[in-house]
């Protein structure tokens, strides 16, 4: 348009006007433009902003922007270029980040108000360390992005993950060599499964995830298995023990006359003596008036057995009365005496002589206490015999005690075995083992007894244990055994009862002779001994110990928790009800044909045992299949034995309706499954 110019002074004069020509008016809004030098920001990044234009403005400053998700300063007009403003941005993560300048915020030179403008910066996604633990033998499942942050509200994923510097694409599923499996997946969750019984901390796991805007951000998954003990594998057998009682024998063997009795060969060969050992064995010093050898006529024995730790003694209290007690006798007549041998857990033989009878005046009658202490672990077999020197008609008899223990000078009873078996699940854990219910005047052979009673163990400390009974004492024990495992913090017990029955007996001692008989024992707890002969024993009730000795004999043991000794020959042996030890001794195998034996009545359900300590030979857990093998035939077992570990088979028994492949899938799994329920006795 024209403007025209006029001028009035002071007084109101008014000139005339002026033509100034065309001039034209600045009516345009100036415009802005907001750009980032980064599309995408971590927190403490920078970046610089910059606001262009278009044209040059007043009135423009730190005040007219509003800032989310950092912090803008420094903002400065560029000197060569008004219309340009730069400021630096620097992300704090604290929102989504936004740069605006709203409308009517600044004005040109011209007066006009300014067009605002905005920009956003993606925010890169946060990653957090994740923590997990899990108890061991658990699997473990959850997500790595439940604390992970995106301010921007995208959606992430897991791209990737690092493993011992080994690079995985999301999904992929990882072993990790002894301690598990992972999978991780792109929606973040993952699912860990540990190796049985390994526990600690998996190596750290990286993983990287993305907000699909550019942004990606890295974390750690640390995953700890906590250990967890397991229930010890804990196994026990009731134990039934009959502590024999005193014992009394006679040169006359028992049911025949006077000077009917065994042999001097019989005695010898029922010893496992050489021939003519007795008539060579010396006199003990003392006032004698004898030959110094030996002529039996008449003799008898009895055995034993005691189960020992080497520096255990065991005592047994005798009396010996005399069965010639005339000056004319004794000066003529051959040695009366008593002789024990011992046999040790190895095979080995001791003699002793206790005591002879040609003694002079009142020294015919005799009586004193044996002791003997042990070398070696095991049983130890005493056979005690009396010899009636050349004299027929003239018995002697011999008056034992039961024995008795002394450890550490305190004297106990019986020895009873513990079948504790005690093992750990997991290598890693720790096994300790507790006993309670263990009489005051009781001893545990390992151990430590503690001040409330009750003793505690190590697992090693299981092999071979006994208890050492009160002498005299009668009736049940029941001991509490606690096995506790401890895998780090972690402790788990398991508990089981074992009953122990004792009695103490004073056994009858019911002795045959050379030739075949038939022996009726009575149902107290009797001690039968038959030697040679085939023999028919019937020992009807009670905790009977029976040996058949020489001789096909069939043994029938009746009711009662029994020990049956077949002997040397083809036995045919039934236990009865109760259960019921059958027992080999070394000498019982056949030698130039195989020994057969038969038991009509084996129940391993009930308790009884195949006791082959004796027999066997260096035997031992790891090379017993040398030594047995199993066949079946028409239902029946047959054990085939090698006594000692080579050579051809020296001794069967057959089980008559017992099927043993039921216990396992081959011989070490059948004697194994024996050896562990108590119904197989080996050494080692």
């Amino acid at each position: 348009g024209t403007v025209l110019v006029q001028q009035t002074d002071t007084a109101g004069n008014t000139s005339s006007s002026t033509n100034l020509g065309p001039v034209t008016v600045d009516q345009s809004l100036p415009t802005l433009t907001i750009t980032t030098d980064d599309s995408t920001l971590a927190t403490g990044e920078a970046t610089t902003i910059t606001f262009n234009f278009s044209e040059e403005i007043t009135g423009f400053d730190l005040s007219d922007i509003a800032v989310t998700g950092g912090v803008l300063s420094g903002l400065t007009q560029d000197p060569t270029n008004p219309n340009v403003w730069t400021a630096t941005f620097v992300a704090n993560g604290t929102a989504a980040i936004s740069i605006v300048v709203a409308n009517e915020s600044y004005n040109d030179v011209a007066g006009n108000v300014g067009v605002g403008d905005s920009t956003s910066i993606n925010s890169t996604p946060v990653a957090n360390t994740s923590n997990f633990t899990v108890n061991e033998d658990q699997v473990l499942t959850a997500s790595v992005l439940t604390n992970d942050v995106d301010v921007d509200g995208n959606s992430l994923v897991v791209e990737s993950f690092v493993i011992n510097g080994q690079s995985y694409l999301a999904d992929s599923v990882v072993v990790i060599e002894n301690q598990g499996t992972l999978q991780l997946n792109a929606n973040g969750e993952f699912t860990f499964t540990p190796v049985s019984n390994w526990s600690g901390s998996l190596p750290a796991v990286t993983y990287t995830i993305a907000d699909g805007q550019g942004g990606t951000s890295s974390a750690a998954l640390n995953i700890t298995v906590t250990p967890v003990a397991d229930a010890a594998l804990l196994q026990v057998t009731d134990a039934v023990s009959t502590q024999a009682g005193a014992t009394s024998i006679t040169t006359g063997a028992n049911g025949v006359r006077a000077g009917e009795g065994l042999s001097q060969t019989s005695l010898e060969q029922a010893l496992g003596l050489t021939s003519g050992f007795l008539d060579t064995f010396a006199a003990p010093e003392g006032v004698l008036n004898d030959p110094g050898n030996i002529n039996a006529i008449d003799g008898n024995y009895t055995t034993s057995t005691v189960t020992l730790n080497a520096g255990m003694s065991v005592g047994f209290d005798w009396q010996f009365i005399n069965g010639e007690n005339l000056v004319s006798e004794i000066q003529a007549g051959y040695n009366d005496f008593v002789l024990v041998i011992i046999t040790a857990p190895d095979g080995s033989k001791t003699t002793q002589l206790i005591t002879s009878s040609e003694f002079l005046g009142a020294a015919v009658n005799g009586n004193g206490k044996f002791n003997f202490e042990a070398t070696q672990d095991g049983e130890y077999k005493f056979d005690w015999v009396i010899i009636n020197g050349l004299d027929s008609g003239k018995d002697s008899q011999l008056n034992i005690s039961a024995a008795t223990i002394t450890v550490n000078g305190v004297t106990y009873g019986d020895m009873v075995d513990l079948n504790i078996t005690a093992a750990v699940a997991d290598a890693s854990e720790s096994l300790s083992i507790t006993i309670t219910g263990v009489p005051t005047d009781a001893l545990l052979t390992a151990g430590i007894k503690n001040a409330d009673g009750s003793w505690t163990l190590t697992q090693a400390e299981l092999e071979g244990l006994s208890i050492l009974t009160p002498v005299g004492y009668n009736g049940q024990l029941n001991l509490t055994v606690t096995a506790t495992t401890t895998d780090g913090t972690s402790s788990t017990s398991v508990s089981d009862i074992i009953t122990i029955d004792l009695s103490s007996t004073t056994n009858t001692v019911l002795t045959g002779n050379d030739s075949p008989q038939t022996i009726t024992g009575t149902d107290a707890g009797d001690l039968i001994m038959a030697y040679g002969g085939n023999d028919i024993i019937n020992s009807g009730a009670g905790n009977d110990v029976i040996y058949g000795g020489i001789g096909n004999d069939t043994i029938n043991a009746g009711t009662g928790n029994d020990v049956l000794v077949g002997g040397k020959g083809n036995d045919t042996l039934t236990g009865g009800a109760g259960a019921d030890v059958f027992a080999w001794q070394l000498g019982d195998q056949g030698s130039t044909t195989v020994a057969v034996d038969v038991i009509k009545d084996f129940n391993s359900a009930q308790g009884d045992a195949i006791d082959l300590r004796d027999l066997l030979q260096g035997e031992n857990s790891e090379n017993i299949t040398d030594y047995l093998s199993f066949s079946v035939s028409d239902g029946n077992t047959t054990i085939n034995i090698r006594h000692t570990g080579e050579g051809s088979v020296s001794q069967k028994i057959v089980l008559e309706g017992v099927d043993l492949s039921s216990f396992g899938a081959d011989t070490q799994a059948i004697i194994d499954s024996l050896i562990n329920s108590g119904n197989l006795k080996i050494d080692g």
